[in-house]
């Protein structure tokens, strides 16, 4: 239930906080006042879209929070929970536009996308309005509709789940079954391609191996030169090379060991590095030996890396990437060439999951028929109390159990009715009477918000085009409806909201500088001069307070 609202800089709205409680609300105010302006500011919070035009002029940005009690609603609690936005029995919905077009919102302090909004939305309040007569031609409406009052989500989620289920191997063998034709060509061309790469003999490091050796056989003339010539400095230069030169070092030093006693510590090193000498030089040599020309092996490495390269080029690939290639192809001759096999599996697969479907749509088919009778027969009867007497309200369902399976089951909806008796029945769409439509799309909502498990409905002046005994008849239906859950109506009926439980009065004062638009809740006293103003009477006279006294009175001993 929507218990509070709070309103910053929202058009005409300076700043508005409002407390709101069970039962029939009703919103009147003179026409201009900005009725509407308290459920444009809860469809702005709950994720519509929104522009900069709606921020009061002079200020940054306008900030609109809605705050809910949900220790009744398992649905919108669910939902919390499982989007880890709990808060006890509380929900806070705030949404902030600034001046130049951005917003942002959040449930619980926490931000979240308009997206998430809009769902949670769905399971606090339900918006009927004057759109909706539209609304009501279309069947797809109609059939939410008789969902809402058949109470049947798990049957509905049963039967969508299936038909995921159904369109994913369904798509999957239409698409085997249309390519076969290009399967003969295709499995020729892999097979062409892995023959390639077979005869590369490809490993995971093949190239990177190739590639090596191939730059150390490319240079091992260079090398063999370096090396040779450092053989050369350290021991074979016939005049002068490093041996020769550190065992001249090492004598001088040691001529002088008699009298110099301290030189034993440079005679050491001197040993130390003689034999470090020595065996550089002998892996030197055995190194020399190693390495040799072999221009066979290098023209060899050559024809396979040009080879590797010309089939990287070919596939638009990187040279390393051929060995995985390799494998996708295998992969996918193997699933064109056992195609046959998977046509055959995915088929009873289909066969199978359109049985399950078809049980499931008959069980949704049951639930929907049943429901569509008891809502005729409750419709029709509110026809009778809307001035509409003889009028017959009917909910057709034709049911096509080998039909291709659909989300929403295999049922066609549509709402039939006569408005006058002994007429046929015709569908909702062919009601000529603008009058008569509202009174019947006020008739339905009413009949299905009894029903429905969300605990906020808002009735947007759907009074249109009804007056006299009739409107009468609508109060008591919307303050019987809020007997049953809470209803916020916008209504310019004083017999309609004479029967409130609570009144909000909209007033528009404004001045030289700007406008603004303020809310307040009568007392009972300020409720008899509303409906006296709501009767015509300019001067609220005696008999017109009188006749208002009335009609509060009426209501307040109907219900």
């Amino acid at each position: 239930m929507l218990t509070h609202i709070d309103i910053k800089n929202f058009v005409l709205i300076d700043h508005l906080s409002l407390d709101l409680h069970s039962g029939l609300t009703v919103v009147t105010g003179e026409t201009g006042a900005g009725k509407s302006i308290i459920l444009d500011a809860i469809e702005l919070a709950l994720g519509q879209r929104a522009d900069n035009m709606i921020v009061r002029q002079g200020h940054d940005q306008c900030e609109i929070t809605l705050l809910f009690s949900i220790n009744k609603n398992s649905g919108a609690d669910e939902w919390l929970k499982s989007h880890d936005l709990s808060s006890d029995d509380e929900c806070i919905i705030r949404r902030i536009i600034t001046s130049d077009g951005r917003s942002r919102a959040s449930i619980n302090t926490v931000n979240c996308p308009l997206q998430q909004i809009k769902e949670l939305a769905n399971l606090l309040i339900n918006v009927h309005s004057q759109h909706q007569h539209q609304a009501l031609l279309k069947r797809q409406y109609q059939r939410q509709l008789l969902d809402n009052y058949a109470n049947h989500p798990k049957l509905l989620d049963n039967v969508s789940h299936i038909y995921q289920a159904w369109r994913k191997t369904y798509d999957e063998l239409l698409s085997i079954r249309n390519n076969q034709q290009d399967h003969s060509a295709e499995i020729t061309l892999i097979k062409d391609h892995i023959n390639e790469l077979e005869d590369c003999e490809l490993k995971a490091d093949t190239y990177e191996l190739l590639d090596f050796e191939h730059r150390q056989l490319a240079a091992i003339d260079t090398q063999l030169i370096h090396l040779n010539q450092a053989h050369q400095l350290l021991s074979q230069h016939e005049e002068e090379n490093l041996l020769d030169k550190l065992y001249l070092i090492e004598h001088e030093i040691q001529e002088q060991k008699k009298l110099l006693p301290q030189v034993d510590g440079l005679l050491e090193m001197l040993n130390s590095a003689s034999m470090l000498l020595h065996e550089t030089n002998s892996e030197l040599e055995r190194l020399l030996s190693s390495l040799e020309p072999n221009p066979e092996r290098l023209s060899q490495i050559e024809r396979r890396l040009e080879k590797i390269h010309h089939l990287a080029r070919k596939h638009r690939i990187k040279p390393v990437e051929l060995h995985t290639l390799q494998d996708t192809l295998l992969e996918r001759l193997h699933s064109l060439v056992h195609s046959e096999a998977r046509i055959a599996e995915l088929t009873s697969e289909l066969e199978s999951i359109n049985a399950d479907y078809q049980r499931a749509a008959k069980q949704l088919s049951e639930s929907r028929i049943k429901a569509a009778l008891k809502l005729s027969k409750i419709i029709s009867t509110q026809m009778q109390e809307l001035s509409l007497g003889g009028g017959t309200f009917k909910i057709e369902i034709q049911t096509d159990q080998n039909s291709q399976p659909r989300m929403d089951g295999v049922d066609e909806i549509d709402f039939l009715v006569c408005t006058n008796p002994n007429q046929p029945l015709n569908p909702l769409s062919k009601v000529a009477s603008g009058g008569e439509l509202s009174r019947i799309s006020l008739a339905i909502h009413v009949a299905t918000g009894q029903k429905m498990t969300i605990p906020t409905q808002i009735f947007d002046e759907v009074d249109v085009g009804i007056g006299g005994p009739t409107a009468t008849i609508v109060g008591k239906l919307l303050r019987q409806l809020g007997t049953q859950s809470q209803i916020l109506c916008i209504t310019h009926l004083p017999q309609v909201a004479a029967n409130g439980h609570h009144h909000l009065y909209v007033k528009k004062s404004s001045d030289k500088k700007s406008a603004t638009t303020t809310i307040i809740t009568l007392n009972r006293d300020e409720r008899a001069k509303e409906l006296a103003r709501m009767l015509g009477d300019l001067t609220v006279s005696s008999n017109a307070i009188a006749h208002a006294e009335n009609l509060l009175t009426n209501a307040e001993t109907t219900i």
